[in-house]
């Protein structure tokens, strides 16, 4: 007979991997599907001013900061004020900070936008195909693409540590900042 906690242990690796898609728990979700590594070019995003476009055609050759984020959701309030920082620092170089709302409509994020004073680029994915081709699965997911377009980082939030990698994906040391 197992103890309580061995069957709610099993339970519980069921339900996660049947969320993520595994098709085998007793596998240790090693069937779940690989992460994405780069971003999906046939995937269309409609900016805040409606147009539409694939991504990334305005970051190749540039190191790509992704954030995906939603109206609701009070973490991504924090970040999305420091993402807009990194843009403005990072004006004429070879940076790129892009701002994805996922779930939602452009209106909804053009209404977002404007209360918190965001001016770097912002696209919608109201049906989460972008959000899923890179693999994002909580918000905000910041993600960092090389000069190449390869995801290199994934993060929960622009820290430290995310910075440093950007630098050094850019080229600088820790003293050029």
């Amino acid at each position: 007979m197992q103890s309580p906690l061995a069957t709610s242990t099993t339970i519980n690796l069921v339900a996660l991997c049947a969320l993520i898609g595994c098709a085998s728990a007793a596998a240790g979700c090693a069937t779940a599907p690989a992460r994405a590594t780069r971003v999906d070019p046939a995937v269309q995003l409609q900016a805040l001013n409606g147009s539409t476009s694939t991504f990334p055609a305005a970051g190749r050759g540039k190191v790509v900061v992704l954030d995906l984020w939603a109206s609701w959701c009070q973490a991504c309030r924090i970040e999305l004020p420091k993402l807009q920082r990194l843009a403005n620092s990072s004006a004429g170089d070879d940076l790129m900070v892009v701002a994805i709302n996922v779930g939602e409509d452009r209106k909804t994020a053009q209404a977002y936008a404007a209360e918190l004073k965001l001016s770097l680029p912002i696209y919608v994915d109201p049906s989460f195909r972008f959000a899923r081709s890179v693999g994002a699965r909580q918000f905000p997911s910041v993600i960092v693409l090389d000069r190449h377009g390869s995801i290199v980082l994934r993060a929960r939030k622009l820290d430290a540590a995310v910075l440093r990698a950007i630098r050094k994906r850019m080229g600088r040391s820790e003293a050029a900042h």
